[in-house]
């Protein structure tokens, strides 16, 4: 997992789900045609992937640039050569030929993204950009039919962090720049005040410079924080990106490649998780207090 987006969702089990994604027609993923510009499908070589705390479903997204300028300039040459004033109707069939014809010549792109289920924490995560989440969200909603699902959200998260980092700046005899709910800082830390003004500081804080900015306005809009043998960017709408994990195993403890991808998987949806479900109730306390 590298950037996730995180829903609660109440999905039914592996099998149920292999069954209905079996039974549906159509959402195998297969090469666009030559007018098709996007097509979201399921991986044709594999769906699911049964883990050991939940399961992953593997999704193939294709799509073809759209070149708006060549577009507007080639049915427009097209119209500057008619020897007549063309109505409205006949600008849209030429503009629907155009379209076609570099619909027909443009070269798709094809990305693979995967989404992990978490059944007894009810969490649902995407490995992609966010707008693929969507589509792989509304595949998932079209075969299931009404299912509960919503954006993990935690507010005040910028101000949380700012007055969580400036108090422990403030202690002398605190070793690390912060620490809240056993989480340590990395090395990156973005700040933004008011004016939109931005310090952004990598490696090693300055720690006087940052404690000068904050006490003057600054907060807190990216920082990095690690636990557990995962590190990763939050945000302060509670994205979490970047993240990179590092985890004492030996392959050589499982009897193939297969297990030891299934361990990691495993491991990975675990902490993230839990580290998602701490971060919320670290922010949500701070909140309230």
């Amino acid at each position: 997992m590298k950037n996730i987006h995180v829903f609660a969702a109440a999905l039914p089990s592996f099998y149920v789900l292999e069954t209905k994604l079996a039974e549906a027609e159509g959402l195998l993923f297969s090469p666009l045609t030559d007018n098709q510009w996007s097509k979201l499908g399921l991986n044709p070589k594999q769906q699911m992937i049964s883990l050991d705390n939940g399961y992953r479903v593997d999704f193939v997204f294709s799509s073809k640039d759209m070149p708006k300028p060549q577009i507007t300039e080639e049915v427009q040459l097209l119209v500057d050569g008619l020897d007549y004033e063309p109505s409205k109707e006949e600008i849209g069939e030429l503009t629907e030929s155009v379209i076609n014809d570099f619909c027909a010549r443009v070269i798709p792109k094809t990305v693979k993204f995967s989404a992990y289920y978490h059944p007894t924490k009810e969490t649902l995560i995407f490995d992609c950009k966010e707008d693929l989440a969507q589509r792989g969200l509304s595949l998932l909603l079209k075969v299931l039919g009404s299912i509960e699902t919503k954006t993990l959200h935690c507010s005040g998260i910028s101000n949380s962090l700012t007055t969580n980092m400036l108090s422990c700046l403030k202690n002398p005899d605190e070793h690390n720049i912060t620490n809240f709910s056993g989480f340590d800082a990395g090395d990156l830390l973005v700040l933004q005040n008011k004016e939109k003004d931005v310090a952004r500081f990598k490696g090693d804080y300055p720690v006087d410079n940052v404690r000068e900015l904050l006490e003057d306005g600054y907060e807190i809009k990216q920082i990095n924080l690690s636990k557990d043998g995962v590190a990763f960017t939050l945000t302060e709408n509670f994205k979490i990106k970047a993240i990179k994990t590092s985890f004492d195993v030996n392959e050589q403890d499982f009897g193939d490649q297969e297990q030891y991808d299934n361990y990691i998987q495993s491991l990975e949806l675990q902490l993230i998780v839990n580290h998602c479900e701490e971060l919320r109730n670290f922010f949500d306390q701070s909140v309230e207090a």
